[in-house]
């Protein structure tokens, strides 16, 4: 497991008396209760006091944590803990660990103590966190160079018009042919992964570095901001412009704002 610091595959925050609607995305989530239990529903199953849930990938899921603070991560598909969080649940929609959560953090922070915590404070309770529900997992196997490289190459190019045929092309396979082979070593289509790469850029550029909306969107490749808003509250259930503000409601730990 690589220190959450210097995981690039990882987008995680503190989301402090938020609710969020009915959503789904590719990647995997962690959803901690750090001040309060939290209610969530899982495929229309509700799921009441709950303080630690792993959810799947495209799983619709939703959660009301008013009153109290979560600490969230959407993890990469593809990624080192991707890979390991898809065999821990093997094929479950969800994995409860409250029970476990609260055996090793019975005392819980405050949510005015958690909005006053520095970045470096933040940052080292998330990589205890994510150390506690990754513990044990078993290591991800060899993938296919190929993919390996398709990988690094979108993440070099997000900014143009890239697509399916010319990621193949610059591997020399077909584009069927790498469809094929990127569901099978990366675990998710190739279109999600491309946009779900786009929005964490965008999300990059404007947490880090200030951009707007219309700015971050442009330069993580989208045709106008319209497409990223609209993309963007299908996977988060929230509007853009309230997650992107990095406000007393949301705390960003990766990407680091510090």
């Amino acid at each position: 497991m690589y220190p959450l610091h210097s995981e690039k595959n990882i987008i995680s925050f503190l989301a402090h008396d938020a609710q969020v609607e009915v959503h789904r995305h590719h990647c995997f989530q962690i959803l901690l209760g750090m001040s309060a239990p939290f209610d969530s529903d899982i495929g229309g199953v509700l799921h009441t006091g709950r303080r630690a849930l792993v959810i799947n990938q495209n799983v619709a899921h939703a959660c009301n944590g008013l009153g109290g603070s979560n600490l969230i991560f959407f993890i990469d598909a593809e990624s080192r803990t991707g890979w390991q969080l898809k065999q821990l649940l093997d094929g479950q929609p969800i994995l409860d660990l409250t029970d476990i959560w609260l055996e090793v953090r019975p005392h819980s922070p405050t949510m005015d103590e958690m909005r006053a915590w520095t970045h470096e404070r933040r940052l080292a309770v998330a990589e205890d966190a994510l150390a506690l529900v990754t513990a044990d997992m078993q290591p991800m196997t060899a993938r296919d160079s190929r993919v390996e490289q398709a990988i690094t190459w979108v993440e070099q190019h997000l900014h143009e018009k890239i697509g399916l045929p010319e990621v193949a092309a610059h591997i020399h396979l077909s584009p069927e042919r790498m469809r094929h082979l990127f569901v099978q070593e990366a675990g998710v289509s190739f279109s999600q992964f491309l946009v779900w790469k786009r929005i964490k850029a965008a999300i990059v550029f404007a947490v880090r570095d200030g951009a707007n909306l219309t700015e971050a969107a442009a330069r993580a490749g989208f045709a106008d901001q319209a497409h990223f808003c609209r993309l963007f509250k299908r996977t988060f259930g929230i509007p853009a412009g309230g997650l992107l503000q990095n406000s007393r409601s949301i705390q960003f730990i990766h990407p680091s704002v510090s």
